[in-house]
């Protein structure tokens, strides 16, 4: 029985940690928008917009592309990244 979803390769082990590190830094920029004067809707909707309230909020929106980016190289490599690598590589 073979596990496809392990953490069998070395680009699979560094998505990971880039997983977690996102997961870090966005739990930081919550913390940061939730313990501000007024934690209200816009400010979250700015922050995760990029909009006014990102000057302040910068660790919200960089949080969320990390893990994205490290869910994207850790658990989804085989369905995505290596999908394409693969389709690339026969194209030849």
């Amino acid at each position: 029985m073979t596990r496809t979803h392990a953490l069998t390769s070395p680009i699979k082990r560094i998505g990971f940690l880039v997983l977690v590190a996102g997961i870090l830094v966005s739990a930081y920029g919550i913390f940061t928008v939730a313990s501000g004067y007024s934690p209200s809707f816009k400010t979250w909707a700015d922050a995760l917009t990029l909009g006014y309230g990102s000057r302040r909020y910068r660790a919200v929106p960089w949080g969320f592309a990390i893990t994205l980016t490290g869910l994207l190289f850790s658990f989804a490599y085989d369905y995505t990244i290596k999908r394409v690598i693969d389709w690339v590589r026969m194209a030849r």
